[in-house]
């Protein structure tokens, strides 16, 4: 059901809160259902145009399609704040989360992926190596898709499938990048 949500409502992402459904929808903020998405009702104008959402600890974090990076709200979607120091590239397509580190990726430029260990308070490339030697593409760290499965970060680019093994330890992300990223994601699916 839509009733609630804008007529015409492009929802450009989705996220379960517990019972309550959170939708984004662009060019329009969260809206928020606590009815299985029988009655929406506007909970944020911010961000204008969500991408994607992803729940690490107390945070949510969205990905904006307006070149404002990552917000992150600890009060289920209402409030957002936006700390952006390190995120070059600020048109974020994809998020997910493991063991309290938040990856970014990143459609714009080909920015790649970007992770945050302080609650997205700062951001660090973890791209370096992510375009495959035998790759040519300018769009191949161009990041559409995240997931972390089975240990795994798994990046859908403009090339194809890579993954990374996890975790990418809160050190490492905060001062290099992680070599086993670098080495893995080389290793297309």
């Amino acid at each position: 059901s839509s009733d609630g949500l804008p007529i015409g409502a492009l929802v450009s992402a989705l996220h379960s809160a517990g019972p309550a459904l959170l939708a984004g929808v662009w060019r329009d903020g969260v809206y928020r259902s606590d009815s299985k998405g029988e009655k929406w009702q506007r909970i944020s104008q911010a961000p204008r145009f969500p991408k994607c959402f992803v729940a690490d600890g107390d945070g949510l974090f969205a990905g904006g399609w307006e070149g404002g990076g990552v917000l992150r709200s600890v009060d289920g979607g209402t409030t957002w704040t936006q700390d952006r120091a390190g995120l070059t590239h600020r048109f974020i397509r994809a998020t997910a989360a493991h063991d309290g580190v938040v990856y970014a990726g990143s459609w714009e430029g080909g920015g790649g992926v970007f992770a945050s260990a302080d609650a997205g308070a700062t951001w660090h490339s973890v791209s370096d190596g992510l375009e495959p030697p035998r790759s040519t593409l300018p769009n191949s760290m161009w990041i559409g898709a995240l997931e972390v499965v089975g240990g795994h970060l798994f990046a859908g680019t403009g090339d194809g499938l890579y993954r990374a093994r996890l975790p990418l330890l809160q050190a490492e992300v905060a001062h290099v990048p992680d070599p086993n990223l670098e080495a893995a994601i080389r290793d297309a699916l």
